[in-house]
C-alpha cells in the first residue's frame, strides 16, 4: 500500500469508529442538517432536542462510497453491518430539470436547498462490488462547466462553505473506476 492509501485507510477506520462509539456510548449519529445549535445542546446537556435529525445520514452514504473508491472491501463490510439498519441512508443532487435556472450561478449567490432533491432508502448491496455497480449505473450530471473551464475550481469548495451548501455525488464518484 502506499502511504497516501494508508493513510485514507486509517482516516476512514477512524470515522467509522467514531461515530461508532458516539453511537453506542451516547446514542447519536452525525446530524442529517447541520444543525449545530442542537448538536450542542445535545453535547451539552446528554437530552434530545427536538430539532436534532440524526434517522437519516448523507454523511454515512458518503463514507461508503468513499470505501468503494478505495476498494475496502472488509471495512464495507463491518461499517455496513453496523450501520445501515439503524439508518436511512440518503444522497443529494442537484435538480436541473428547469433549463431557466442557472444551477451553477446560483451556487455562487445563495444556498440551494430549494434546487436540489434527495434519493433516500438506499439500501446497500452485501459486496461492494454489487455496490460499485449500482453507483456506475446513476448518471452524473455535471453544473459547473464554466468555473472548471476557468480553472477556478477551488471556488466550488468556498461556495459550499459559505453558503453551507451539500456536496453533490459527482465531486467523487467520477474517482470510481
Amino acid at each position: 500500500m502506499k502511504q497516501d492509501e494508508i493513510l485514507l485507510y486509517n482516516y476512514n477506520v477512524s470515522i467509522i469508529d467514531y461515530i461508532g462509539l458516539i453511537h453506542s456510548q451516547r446514542k447519536r449519529l452525525p446530524e442529517l442538517n447541520n444543525n449545530i445549535q442542537a448538536l450542542i445542546e445535545f453535547t451539552a446537556s446528554g437530552e434530545r432536542p427536538f430539532d436534532y435529525a440524526d434517522s437519516s445520514s448523507m454523511l454515512l452514504m458518503i463514507l461508503y462510497e468513499l470505501l468503494v473508491i478505495t476498494k475496502n472491501k472488509q471495512l464495507y463490510k463491518n461499517a455496513r453491518e453496523r450501520f445501515s439498519s439503524i439508518v436511512d441512508l440518503q444522497t443529494s443532487y442537484p435538480n436541473l430539470q428547469d433549463p431557466t435556472v442557472d444551477f451553477e450561478l446560483l451556487m455562487f449567490e445563495k444556498n440551494m436547498n430549494d434546487y436540489m432533491y434527495i434519493e433516500s432508502s438506499i439500501k446497500l448491496p452485501k459486496d461492494i462490488e454489487d455496490f460499485k455497480k449500482l453507483l456506475m449505473e446513476k448518471s452524473i450530471d455535471t453544473y459547473y462547466d464554466r468555473t472548471h473551464k476557468a480553472g477556478f475550481d477551488f471556488l466550488k469548495t468556498l461556495s459550499r462553505i459559505y453558503y453551507q451548501n451539500d456536496i453533490f455525488p459527482n465531486e467523487w464518484r467520477k474517482f470510481i473506476a
